[in-house]
């Protein structure tokens, strides 16, 4: 389940995006699309359900190390948003991989060319 994060609600680096929204809900809604985080944060039909599922992952740390930075982007708009979230998912998706579960994620988050690891 989701919590908005502190750092959402009272940084001033957010201030702006979170008057813009006014209230949490609107940041819930828009961390949970496939876009952000809402691959790890709403794992039925996730590509990372079967990795989280395994117990071999902390999946509510995983989803935070996601929900975090990608609140904290959000005054930078959507753009630079949603490469901070694609970011985030390629270390989660790699870290799946560690512990012998390859998550095919790209598609589904939109970030085909957005990589922290050249492949």
């Amino acid at each position: 389940p989701f919590v908005c994060p502190c750092s959402c609600q009272n940084s001033t680096t957010v201030k702006r995006s979170m008057d813009e929204m006014k209230d949490c809900s609107e940041v819930k809604q828009t961390l949970e699309t496939s876009a952000y985080c809402g691959l790890v944060t709403n794992l039925n039909g996730s590509p990372f359900e079967e990795c989280f599922n395994s117990h071999l992952m902390d999946a509510e740390k995983l989803a935070d190390a996601c929900v975090r930075p990608v609140c904290a982007a959000m005054s930078s708009g959507a753009e630079e948003t949603h490469k901070v979230a694609c970011r985030k998912l390629e270390i989660i998706a790699m870290q799946c991989l560690l512990a012998g579960f390859k998550v095919d994620w790209r598609e589904q988050a939109d970030c085909r060319k957005i990589r922290v690891v050249a492949l």
